[in-house]
């Protein structure tokens, strides 16, 4: 299983499936189709600035570009199931640019004993089978962003997503995009709540939690691979957001 690879997005039939606990991750979004699914506890999830709290059971199904946040309410324990739009290009062709108005699946639990697999028909099967639950469940509307701030700060979005593991920087950004430096952290702040640095910071610090809890890697090497070139900084970050250290968030 691919577990948050870089530039995920770009590889031919993505599909990763882990689970994560007690997890907490500020608004951001895909160019691939997310479900989370709640194995134990209460998560509330922000979709398109729409409030839901999922319970034990119950899965969301977010699709390209849909912002979206989550956050643990109870000690809980959720499964993330992410893949690429070219593993469903049936359905990614029929729903183009459009969005399920209820993206909550409330009888279709996401496991890692029934969808943890490496065989790609079967994870086509499984992916269909969560779009026809979908398809019969909700109506579809098309998504779009609502002002120029928001396309900005998607375009943010995006960047962080493909380059968190490596160098990161704003204003560099804004001079590929053409908009001024001091417009597009505005526009990124006024969407977010928060600074760019504040931003790059949680999404890595949130993804080295994810590796912590899923992989061997020594801490070391899963501060690297996030982004980080000081070991220092890393564990002063992660004590800032997890409210615990590396070592003690693997060991709970």
């Amino acid at each position: 299983m691919i577990l948050y690879e870089k530039n995920s997005i770009g590889i031919p039939n993505f599909y990763s499936i882990f689970s994560s606990r007690n997890i907490s991750w500020p608004v951001h979004l895909h160019l691939h189709y997310e479900c989370i699914s709640i194995k134990s506890g209460v998560v509330e999830i922000m979709v398109n600035h729409t409030p839901y709290r999922l319970n034990t059971g119950e899965t969301a199904f977010l699709v390209s570009n849909q912002l979206h946040s989550l956050h643990s309410l109870t000690p809980s324990e959720v499964v993330i199931l992410h893949f690429s739009t070219d593993l469903i290009h049936y359905f990614t062709s029929c729903y183009q640019g459009l969005y399920p108005q209820n993206p909550i699946l409330s009888d279709m639990p996401v496991t890692m004993e029934k969808f943890k697999t490496d065989n790609i028909f079967r994870q086509k099967a499984l992916l269909y089978e969560l779009c026809g639950k979908l398809t019969e469940s909700t109506d579809f509307a098309k998504l779009s962003f609502s002002n120029g701030d928001s396309h900005a700060a998607e375009q943010v979005f995006q960047y962080v997503e493909q380059h968190f593991t490596e160098e990161c920087n704003l204003k560099k950004l804004s001079e590929e995009l053409g908009y001024s430096y001091a417009y597009l952290s505005r526009a990124f702040k006024r969407i977010s709540h928060l600074s760019f640095t504040e931003y790059l910071n949680q999404y890595r610090i949130h993804h080295a939690g994810i590796l912590l809890q899923n992989s061997g890697g020594s801490i070391s090497d899963i501060a690297y691979q996030c982004g980080y070139d000081s070991l220092r900084s890393f564990h002063r970050n992660f004590q800032t957001i997890m409210k615990t250290s590396p070592r003690k968030w693997r060991e709970t």
